[in-house]
């Protein structure tokens, strides 16, 4: 069941007593960069979710944890490019494609001739290693699918609009007044227990 955000709700979205007036952006910037902080320790804390065999898979092929995004990418989203895959994890494509290669000479990712365009090559999990990254993928990935879940659709395409103009704006691309969201009046946060 979803309800609306009340005055007693701090900048951050968490109860915190009774606000004497609405949030700032400075207020707003605050919260969020706490709320980032909190995430981003857990998003980079690769031993959090990966299973000891598969640590020891990579540690034998000597890789590093570096080589765990790649893997979970070709595992959440099926085979693709070097360059496909450096658009995905928002890397160069020099550093993917040196991510790709130290993979594949590990065996934990073979390189093949895209069929369709023979000229392209695409880069997927070997097989017999698949079910353990895919495994690992999905326990990384499955905290942020229960926070999408909590949250109603609207909510969820406003989340997602907002990061893409958090994102856009960072990176320095042009983002425009229709890109802004406005007041959302329907309830979109889920009732806490």
């Amino acid at each position: 069941m979803a309800y609306q955000l009340t005055p007693e709700d701090g900048p951050d979205g968490r109860t915190g007593g009774p606000a004497a007036s609405a949030p700032t952006v400075d207020d707003d910037l605050k919260a969020l960069t706490r709320l980032m902080a909190r995430f981003l320790r857990r998003a980079r804390d690769p031993d959090e979710d990966v299973p000891e065999e598969l640590r020891a898979l990579l540690s034998g092929a000597g890789l590093a944890n570096r080589h765990l995004a790649p893997l979970v990418s070709l595992a959440l989203e099926g085979p693709a490019s070097v360059g496909e895959l450096a658009e995905r994890m928002a890397l160069g494509a020099t550093t993917t494609s040196q991510l790709v290669n130290e993979l594949c000479r590990g065996g934990l990712v073979r390189r093949t001739e895209d069929e369709r365009d023979r000229r392209r090559t695409i880069v997927s999990v070997e097989e017999p290693h698949r079910p353990l990254v895919e495994r690992c993928a999905r326990a990384r990935v499955e905290p942020l699918r229960q926070a999408l879940g909590l949250l109603a659709p609207a909510a969820r395409r406003d989340f997602l609009r907002s990061w893409r103009v958090m994102v856009d704006v960072c990176e320095g691309r042009p983002v425009s007044a229709p890109d802004a969201l406005e007041e959302t009046t329907e309830a979109t946060v889920p009732q806490r227990p």
